[in-house]
Protein backbone atom coordinates (compact mmCIF):
# COMPACT_ATOMS: atom_id res chain seq x y z
CA UNK A 1 0.00 0.00 0.00
CA UNK A 2 2.86 2.39 0.85
CA UNK A 3 4.45 1.90 -2.57
CA UNK A 4 1.14 2.53 -4.29
CA UNK A 5 0.77 5.84 -2.46
CA UNK A 6 4.37 6.81 -3.21
CA UNK A 7 3.90 5.97 -6.89
CA UNK A 8 0.81 8.18 -7.01
CA UNK A 9 2.64 10.95 -5.15
CA UNK A 10 5.59 10.90 -7.56
CA UNK A 11 3.42 10.85 -10.67
CA UNK A 12 3.52 13.99 -12.84
CA UNK A 13 0.42 15.97 -13.67
CA UNK A 14 1.10 15.86 -17.42
CA UNK A 15 0.37 12.96 -19.76
CA UNK A 16 3.32 10.71 -20.69
CA UNK A 17 4.54 12.40 -23.85
CA UNK A 18 4.70 15.76 -22.03
CA UNK A 19 5.87 14.40 -18.68
CA UNK A 20 9.46 14.69 -19.91
CA UNK A 21 9.10 18.48 -19.51
CA UNK A 22 8.32 18.08 -15.80
CA UNK A 23 11.34 15.79 -15.36
CA UNK A 24 13.61 18.27 -17.15
CA UNK A 25 12.33 21.05 -14.88
CA UNK A 26 13.01 18.94 -11.77
CA UNK A 27 16.55 18.13 -12.96
CA UNK A 28 17.33 21.78 -13.74
CA UNK A 29 16.01 23.01 -10.38
CA UNK A 30 17.97 20.38 -8.48
CA UNK A 31 21.19 21.36 -10.34
CA UNK A 32 20.56 25.04 -9.58
CA UNK A 33 20.08 24.23 -5.89
CA UNK A 34 23.20 22.03 -5.75
CA UNK A 35 25.40 24.66 -7.39
CA UNK A 36 24.02 27.45 -5.21
CA UNK A 37 22.77 29.62 -8.05
CA UNK A 38 19.40 30.17 -6.45
CA UNK A 39 18.65 33.45 -4.70
CA UNK A 40 19.43 33.34 -1.01
CA UNK A 41 16.39 33.84 1.15
CA UNK A 42 16.37 36.59 3.69
CA UNK A 43 14.58 34.41 6.22
CA UNK A 44 11.17 35.83 5.36
CA UNK A 45 9.51 32.87 3.72
CA UNK A 46 5.95 33.51 4.91
CA UNK A 47 3.71 36.07 3.31
CA UNK A 48 1.71 38.58 5.36
CA UNK A 49 -1.45 36.48 5.49
CA UNK A 50 0.38 33.44 6.81
CA UNK A 51 2.26 35.54 9.36
CA UNK A 52 -1.03 36.91 10.67
CA UNK A 53 -2.44 33.39 10.95
CA UNK A 54 0.71 32.28 12.74
CA UNK A 55 0.48 35.19 15.20
CA UNK A 56 -3.18 34.43 15.91
CA UNK A 57 -2.32 30.76 16.42
CA UNK A 58 0.51 31.63 18.81
CA UNK A 59 -1.71 33.98 20.82
CA UNK A 60 -4.44 31.34 21.03
CA UNK A 61 -2.02 28.65 22.15
CA UNK A 62 -0.46 30.97 24.73
CA UNK A 63 -3.84 31.92 26.18
CA UNK A 64 -4.85 28.23 26.34
CA UNK A 65 -1.57 27.39 28.07
CA UNK A 66 -1.99 30.18 30.61
CA UNK A 67 -5.62 29.17 31.25
CA UNK A 68 -4.62 25.55 31.88
CA UNK A 69 -1.79 26.68 34.15
CA UNK A 70 -4.14 28.97 36.10
CA UNK A 71 -6.64 26.11 36.50
CA UNK A 72 -3.87 23.80 37.71
CA UNK A 73 -2.75 26.43 40.22
CA UNK A 74 -6.30 26.88 41.48
CA UNK A 75 -6.72 23.15 41.85
CA UNK A 76 -3.52 22.72 43.80
CA UNK A 77 -3.91 21.54 47.37
CA UNK A 78 -2.42 24.65 48.99
CA UNK A 79 -4.77 26.95 47.14
CA UNK A 80 -7.77 24.81 48.00
CA UNK A 81 -6.80 24.79 51.69
CA UNK A 82 -6.41 28.58 51.70
CA UNK A 83 -9.80 29.04 50.04
CA UNK A 84 -11.39 26.68 52.55
CA UNK A 85 -9.78 28.55 55.44
CA UNK A 86 -11.14 31.87 54.15
CA UNK A 87 -14.65 30.45 53.85
CA UNK A 88 -14.50 28.98 57.37
CA UNK A 89 -13.33 32.32 58.78
CA UNK A 90 -16.17 34.08 57.00
CA UNK A 91 -18.71 31.61 58.38
CA UNK A 92 -17.34 32.06 61.92
CA UNK A 93 -17.64 35.84 61.59
CA UNK A 94 -21.21 35.53 60.31
CA UNK A 95 -22.16 33.27 63.23
CA UNK A 96 -20.53 35.62 65.74
CA UNK A 97 -22.32 38.62 64.23
CA UNK A 98 -25.64 36.74 64.39
CA UNK A 99 -25.19 35.82 68.05
CA UNK A 100 -23.63 39.12 69.11
CA UNK A 101 -26.17 41.18 67.21
CA UNK A 102 -28.94 40.14 69.63
CA UNK A 103 -27.08 40.43 72.95
CA UNK A 104 -24.33 42.94 72.21
CA UNK A 105 -22.15 40.70 74.33
CA UNK A 106 -19.62 38.06 73.49
CA UNK A 107 -20.90 34.58 74.15
CA UNK A 108 -17.95 32.90 72.51
CA UNK A 109 -14.52 32.98 74.09
CA UNK A 110 -11.67 34.40 72.00
CA UNK A 111 -9.71 31.61 70.31
CA UNK A 112 -6.21 31.94 68.86
CA UNK A 113 -5.86 31.77 65.09
CA UNK A 114 -5.76 28.27 63.66
CA UNK A 115 -7.92 26.71 66.40
CA UNK A 116 -10.60 24.36 65.15
CA UNK A 117 -14.02 25.13 66.63
CA UNK A 118 -16.91 22.69 66.57
CA UNK A 119 -20.34 24.15 67.14
CA UNK A 120 -23.18 21.80 68.01
CA UNK A 121 -26.65 23.19 67.59
CA UNK A 122 -29.32 21.42 69.62
CA UNK A 123 -32.89 20.85 68.60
Amino acid sequence: MYYLVMEYSNKTFLVPPLSILVHVYLVVTSIVKKLGWSKPRDGQWLDKKHQEYLQIFEKTMMSDFLRRKREADQNSLDTRVQNLEKRVDLQIKLIEDEVLGDNHQREFPEFPAGTIITIVIGR
